[in-house]
Protein backbone atom coordinates (compact mmCIF):
# COMPACT_ATOMS: atom_id res chain seq x y z
CA UNK A 1 0.00 0.00 0.00
CA UNK A 2 2.98 2.70 0.71
CA UNK A 3 4.53 1.44 -2.41
CA UNK A 4 0.86 2.08 -4.48
CA UNK A 5 0.45 5.39 -2.72
CA UNK A 6 3.95 7.07 -3.33
CA UNK A 7 4.10 5.99 -6.92
CA UNK A 8 0.41 7.37 -7.23
CA UNK A 9 1.06 10.28 -6.03
CA UNK A 10 4.32 10.80 -7.53
CA UNK A 11 2.57 10.31 -11.16
CA UNK A 12 0.02 12.88 -9.86
CA UNK A 13 -2.89 10.49 -9.83
CA UNK A 14 -4.83 12.18 -7.22
CA UNK A 15 -7.74 10.56 -6.30
CA UNK A 16 -5.81 7.12 -6.42
CA UNK A 17 -2.67 8.51 -4.50
CA UNK A 18 -5.74 9.66 -1.36
CA UNK A 19 -7.56 6.54 -1.23
CA UNK A 20 -3.75 4.51 -1.43
CA UNK A 21 -2.56 6.90 1.35
CA UNK A 22 -5.93 6.31 3.51
CA UNK A 23 -5.76 2.20 3.10
CA UNK A 24 -2.08 2.52 3.80
CA UNK A 25 -2.53 4.87 6.92
CA UNK A 26 -5.16 2.46 8.16
CA UNK A 27 -2.93 -0.44 8.15
CA UNK A 28 -0.22 1.28 9.53
CA UNK A 29 -2.64 2.13 12.52
CA UNK A 30 -3.83 -1.53 12.85
CA UNK A 31 -0.02 -2.40 13.64
CA UNK A 32 0.15 1.05 15.97
CA UNK A 33 2.84 2.58 13.71
CA UNK A 34 2.47 6.43 14.29
CA UNK A 35 4.82 7.57 12.45
CA UNK A 36 3.65 5.90 8.72
CA UNK A 37 0.22 7.22 9.84
CA UNK A 38 1.65 10.61 9.87
CA UNK A 39 3.12 9.88 6.64
CA UNK A 40 0.30 8.42 4.84
CA UNK A 41 -2.75 11.07 6.49
CA UNK A 42 -0.02 13.70 4.98
CA UNK A 43 0.22 12.41 1.58
CA UNK A 44 -3.59 11.75 1.47
CA UNK A 45 -4.04 15.53 2.61
CA UNK A 46 -1.98 17.00 0.20
CA UNK A 47 -3.33 14.63 -2.35
CA UNK A 48 -6.89 15.98 -2.02
CA UNK A 49 -5.30 19.31 -1.92
CA UNK A 50 -3.83 19.09 -5.03
CA UNK A 51 -7.42 18.19 -6.62
CA UNK A 52 -8.57 21.49 -5.15
CA UNK A 53 -10.76 19.87 -2.75
CA UNK A 54 -10.08 19.99 1.57
CA UNK A 55 -9.47 16.70 3.01
CA UNK A 56 -12.06 15.81 5.62
CA UNK A 57 -11.30 16.81 9.49
CA UNK A 58 -11.24 13.39 10.65
CA UNK A 59 -7.87 12.97 8.82
CA UNK A 60 -6.50 16.31 10.11
CA UNK A 61 -7.66 14.92 13.42
CA UNK A 62 -6.27 11.46 13.03
CA UNK A 63 -2.94 12.94 12.05
CA UNK A 64 -2.82 15.15 15.06
CA UNK A 65 -3.12 11.76 17.10
CA UNK A 66 -0.07 9.78 15.49
CA UNK A 67 2.22 13.25 15.97
CA UNK A 68 0.56 12.78 19.79
CA UNK A 69 1.68 9.56 19.81
CA UNK A 70 4.97 10.64 18.46
CA UNK A 71 5.53 13.20 20.98
CA UNK A 72 5.26 16.06 18.20
CA UNK A 73 2.68 18.22 20.10
CA UNK A 74 3.00 21.41 18.30
CA UNK A 75 2.11 19.13 14.84
CA UNK A 76 -0.27 17.43 16.91
CA UNK A 77 -2.16 20.76 17.87
CA UNK A 78 -1.90 22.52 14.76
CA UNK A 79 -3.37 18.88 13.08
CA UNK A 80 -6.59 19.15 15.82
CA UNK A 81 -7.10 22.88 15.44
CA UNK A 82 -6.71 22.54 11.45
CA UNK A 83 -9.97 19.85 12.30
CA UNK A 84 -11.65 22.04 14.34
CA UNK A 85 -11.76 25.05 11.98
CA UNK A 86 -13.46 22.77 9.29
CA UNK A 87 -15.77 21.44 11.13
Amino acid sequence: LDALARHAYGAGMWAEAATAALRAADHAASLLAPRPVTEQLSRAIAAMRAQGEEPPGEWLSRRGRAYEMLGDFPAALAGHEAALAQA
